[in-house]
């Protein structure tokens, strides 16, 4: 969320979302309303603890706060997985996200995010570093550690000088779980986006063949919008056509919904196996 707008007046419209939200609040408490009235527009060099300055500490304390509380349930539960990745920010610098994953005292497992850190490399000997010492810094032991899951990549999952493999000569009871959505990615996003449109395709089916036969009928239009439109036309009114995208929507719609509760952070391993079990039983009946 951006905290800070174009203008850092009070009373502005793009004054952002940190001094709008003291805006709405200041319409509820006296004393923030008189505060934000005697020193909200004071300027620079004087003191208004109404800042940027003063809210991105706010922020850093409330994260400090946050991940003093997500430590201490680790170390409550004693034992924990991890998942790390790379990923570049909006200005293209690299950054290494940090995923905690572990069982509260309610049974219930639960995923955190600790935060992101510089990446340093990219070399396993390099992440290696970075894991351990972000666990040193938090006063977690690496031998509570039971799994460990990353990206398929040879630096990460690398048998031999994998990550993976750095950090279970240290504690062998990491167990190394590759990351499936991860191989899986392009093709469940795509999988699932197509989902969608057959959804939408079989709903507004002749609507869609009636647009096109305007569209391509249409005197007005470009030829090449005409030209595009009778092509989509063509294809579209044909039975083969019709009779796929009823098939596939189906099939896509299935896959998309059991695609969705796998990526659930409370599902265990029964009701994994029991959803591809489903699955797998479905498309056979279909072939």
């Amino acid at each position: 969320m951006s905290f800070r707008g174009d203008d850092d007046r009070f009373g502005s419209v793009h004054n952002g979302n940190f001094m709008m939200s003291l805006e709405l609040i200041a319409q509820f408490d006296p004393f923030l309303a008189q505060h934000i009235e005697k020193f909200g527009n004071k300027g620079k060099g004087s003191t208004s603890y109404l800042s940027f300055n003063i809210y991105e500490q706010f922020i850093s304390i409330m994260a400090d706060n946050v991940i003093q509380q997500i430590v201490k349930e680790i170390k409550e539960a004693k034992y924990f997985s991890i998942s790390i990745d790379s990923t570049p920010d909006i200005s293209h610098v690299d950054q290494l996200s940090f995923v905690f994953r572990y069982v509260q005292k309610n049974g219930c497992p639960v995923e955190r995010f600790l935060g992101f850190l510089p990446n340093s490399g990219h070399k396993s000997e390099e992440l290696a570093d970075v894991v351990f010492l972000v666990l040193e810094s938090h006063g977690l032991d690496i031998n509570n550690c039971r799994g460990q899951s990353y990206d398929n990549a040879s630096n990460m999952s690398g048998r031999y000088t994998g990550l993976q493999a750095r950090i279970k000569k240290v504690n062998p009871l990491a167990t190394f779980v590759p990351c499936s959505a991860h191989s899986l990615n392009l093709v469940d996003t795509r999988w699932s986006a197509r989902s969608d449109a057959s959804i939408s395709l079989n709903k507004n089916w002749i609507e869609i063949i009636n647009a096109l036969s305007f569209i391509k009928d249409d005197k007005t239009e470009k030829s090449i919008t005409r030209s595009e439109a009778n092509g989509l036309y063509l294809k579209l009114d044909r039975l083969e056509t019709a009779i796929m995208t009823t098939l596939w929507g189906d099939i896509l719609e299935r896959f998309n919904k059991t695609s969705k509760q796998l990526q659930s952070v409370e599902i265990d391993l029964e009701t994994v196996v029991s959803l591809y079990e489903s699955l797998i039983r479905y498309v056979l009946d279909l072939r």
